[in-house]
């Protein structure tokens, strides 16, 4: 692979002739000519660059000019524009990997970006535009992956024979309902259906991160679906999931409903397989982090709420969102970075409730329907003390798209902070059920209901399953249980590792607790038990 980049230098930029011949040099490489679209591709957005008209080169004008898109073609809802500039950079990486590998001239499109770069190539084939001893690109882009769900194999009776389509249909409808995706239509894909044994290659010509696909079997009355998560960079097989049932006329709708939960459950959730193994591509801070790695780090910190994770995810999130001020999830995420900045006293933030609560509003107001902006909102309803505000935030996480898995347990967590436990237990339960990976901090709502029922010993086991040895709040839940329990020498032992993490806790308990136990009761009775494991509370005073 060419490593772009890597040395400082300071050579001209090649002539426009120059530049004009290598165009021509690669269009006319087999790697280029069953690309007619990708030709198009390149050659207007050098036409553009070389007339000094590189102001005009846009997501929208490169849609209506080169893929003969409508004048109503929208860049934010159709994603057509961004997976075709994908493959044109594979594609030209490609080409300078083979064919090209001895060419003068470096033609390339960085990412994020529409305009071309062009620089000449030293003899080692290295790019000599000019950079400082930057690292050569990670395997894989930082960027929102392109999922597609190709055509299903299918084994059964004709009578039965439009249930594969109606199911990768429906799954693709379901995966476009997650933000940090782009969905490949199926309708695209469709095109592969008789030539199901070439996955990885049908799915790499058309830019595709991520392939689904799966085999449909009918036996009788007896349904076998399996489902298979490729990753077409490297052709690993990342999940498998197998769904076995009695297929009648009334259970149809009931099998295929029970599929699109189990898989968009466990894939495309926050906590799922793609995002989880994007975010193994993560190196240290950035300097120039994209918007989709500020949204990974987002998803880690979320996951592990350390001091670290924090301080790395806060940079990225203010830089993304001075960058790209219009998406939603990343003023969502920055609302509860500031709003744990003071909940869990992990930084000075200058006005951070104020911010956190205004960011989780700017949130709501750029995507309604965005489920992380509800989240967020709930969450500054919590340190507003507002029951009501936090009850109708949860409701609307769970319309936005009730096969989020994480999203559909972390309304059930804001309903019980809320008091409506039955229902919140309910959802919670819902949610671990769809994907058993989320987030820990989640078992503080069960913690909260089973404390408020007396029942010690079940909020003790919601208190272990807390997990996350590096946060505070787990030694906290069982400090307290166990001293409500009379378990006073292990309330103890739990109060010391309490301390070891938080050792300010004894002078700001008060305040931490408050924060997510809304009702006297509900904190008179986590105080009590803490007082037991040997906590003296310093008085609370009511912060802003």
């Amino acid at each position: 692979m060419i490593k772009l980049k890597e040395k400082l230098r300071h050579n001209p930029a090649p002539k426009e002739g120059e530049i004009r011949e290598q165009v021509d040099r690669i269009v006319s490489s087999p790697i280029f000519l069953p690309s007619r679209r990708l030709i198009d591709f390149l050659q207007h957005v050098t036409n553009k660059t070389l007339a000094g008209e590189s102001s005009e080169i846009k997501q929208f004008t490169i849609g209506v000019i080169v893929y003969n898109q409508n004048a109503d073609f929208d860049p934010k809802t159709n994603p057509l524009v961004r997976i075709e500039a994908r493959r044109l950079r594979r594609v030209l990486q490609k080409y300078y990997d083979s064919d090209g590998k001895n060419d003068r001239i470096f033609i390339e499109i960085p990412r994020g970006h529409y305009v071309p770069i062009f620089s000449y190539l030293d003899q080692k084939g290295k790019s000599s535009s000019p950079a400082d001893d930057i690292k050569a690109q990670p395997r894989r882009n930082i960027e929102p992956p392109v999922v597609a769900v190709f055509p299903f194999r299918y084994d059964g009776d004709d009578q039965h024979e439009y249930l594969p389509d109606g199911l990768a249909e429906a799954l693709t409808f379901g995966f476009s309902q997650f933000p940090e995706f782009r969905t490949m239509a199926y309708n695209t894909t469709a095109q592969f259906k008789n030539s199901l044994n070439k996955l990885q290659e049908n799915a790499a010509s058309l830019g595709i991160d991520f392939a689904l696909s799966g085999v449909l079997r009918i036996i009788g009355d007896s349904l076998r679906v399996r489902v298979q998560l490729l990753d077409v960079l490297t052709g690993e097989q990342l999940w498998l999931y197998q769904h076995n049932d009695l297929l009648t006329p009334d259970n149809i709708l009931k099998i295929k409903d029970s599929i699109l939960k189990n898989v968009l459950g466990q894939v495309a959730d926050n906590n799922g397989i793609i995002l989880r193994h994007l975010s193994k591509h993560i190196g240290r801070q950035s300097t120039t982090p994209s918007t989709f790695e500020a949204i990974l780090r987002g998803y880690h910190y979320q996951l592990c709420l350390s001091l670290e994770a924090f301080r790395e995810t806060r940079v990225t999130l203010e830089t993304a969102t001075q960058t790209e001020p219009d998406v939603a999830t990343t003023w969502a995420m920055l609302s509860q970075l500031y709003l744990d900045a003071e909940v869990f006293g992990y930084e000075e933030i200058p006005d951070a409730i104020e911010l956190g609560i205004e960011y989780a509003s700017r949130a709501v107001a750029i995507d309604p329907g965005n489920q992380l902006a509800h989240h967020a909102r709930a969450y500054a309803g919590l340190i507003e003390q507002d029951r009501e505000a936090i009850i109708y935030s949860a409701d609307q996480m769970l319309s936005c798209n009730p096969n989020s898995a994480a999203m559909v347990a972390t309304a059930g967590f804001w309903l019980c902070l809320a008091g409506k436990y039955e229902k919140g237990m309910e959802w919670f339960g819902k949610g671990i059920e769809l994907n058993p990976l989320y987030p820990g901090w989640l078992h503080a709502a069960p913690f909260f209901y089973y404390l408020d029922q007396q029942d010690f010993e079940k909020a003790l086991q919601q208190a272990n399953a807390f997990g996350m040895p590096d946060f505070f709040w787990g030694p906290m839940m069982r400090a307290s249980v166990l001293g409500l329990a009379g378990r006073i020498d292990e309330a103890i032992k739990s109060y010391a590792s309490l301390l070891e993490l938080k050792p300010d806790f004894p002078q700001n308990s008060q305040k931490y607790i408050k924060f997510f136990a809304l009702g006297d009761n509900l904190v008179d009775t986590i105080n009590q038990g803490l007082k037991k494991a040997g906590l003296t509370p310093a008085p609370y005073t009511k912060q802003g």
